[in-house]
């Protein structure tokens, strides 16, 4: 089983749905949206995407500058708070879950946009659609990723190696950042996706080894019994 983990799914599609509302580090200039390209036609970056957006041409010579830290908003029980937080804006102490007026206060140049979940989700299904290249059996698993079926379909891409390094780059061409594993049990592909070394295999049968040392979080379990598990020993 191959899994395939998108970190921080929201940020990343709604990067994909707002391209020219966002200040890249460079100058490279955007294609236009459209469907992800033919085979044999993906030697350059193409932001086209299967978890959809395209991209806004950029000019000028000049670079630059960084984007702000960003964050998207969601209202619950009259609060506005976090959903999900970038990189930058996580850096500066900020996270999911926290009020939008504390956040802003501790970083008062934030952007902020409105979460939108069912977008996500649409996103996921149709990157769920895309992956029938690598199996014919592909799941959506949670809110951020998915689980592929890949028994007797590796040895078309040069093995389970090759396999999870083409997946992983062509995403990144794209603008999704995604971590990969494969293990024989679903269980196991998810928590190495999530906690192993980037592009782990485990090999078959030794799926045991390759996970006993990852943390609590790898059990997959609720947020309650993963913090009483640590205190057990």
């Amino acid at each position: 089983i191959l899994s395939v983990w998108c970190p921080n799914w929201p940020i990343t599609t709604w990067r994909r749905r707002n391209p020219c509302d966002l200040k890249p580090a460079d100058t490279r200039p955007l294609r236009a949206c459209g469907a992800p390209p033919p085979e044999g036609e993906e030697g350059e970056p193409q932001p086209s995407s299967p978890s959809g957006g395209g991209g806004c041409a950029v000019s000028g010579g000049g670079k630059l500058a960084p984007p702000p830290p960003f964050a998207l908003l969601v209202s619950e029980r009259g609060t506005r708070r976090l959903a999900a937080v970038d990189d930058e804006a996580r850096s500066l102490g900020l996270y999911p879950g926290q009020k939008a007026a504390d956040a802003l206060a501790l970083v008062p140049n934030l952007v902020t946009a409105d979460h939108d979940p069912a977008a996500d989700r649409a996103a996921l299904e149709a990157l769920c659609d895309w992956c029938v290249r690598f199996s014919p059996a592909v799941a959506i698993d949670g809110d951020d990723g998915l689980l592929l079926d890949i028994t007797g379909t590796d040895h078309l891409w040069g093995g389970e190696a090759a396999m999870l390094v083409d997946l992983v780059l062509r995403l990144a061409r794209w603008g999704v950042p995604a971590r990969a594993a494969i293990a024989d049990t679903a269980g196991a592909a998810w928590a190495l996706a999530r906690f192993g070394p980037d592009l782990a295999i485990a090999p078959p049968g030794e799926q045991r080894a390759s996970i006993t040392l990852l943390p609590v979080a790898a059990l997959r379990l609720g947020e309650a019994a993963e913090a009483q598990l640590p205190r057990l020993g």
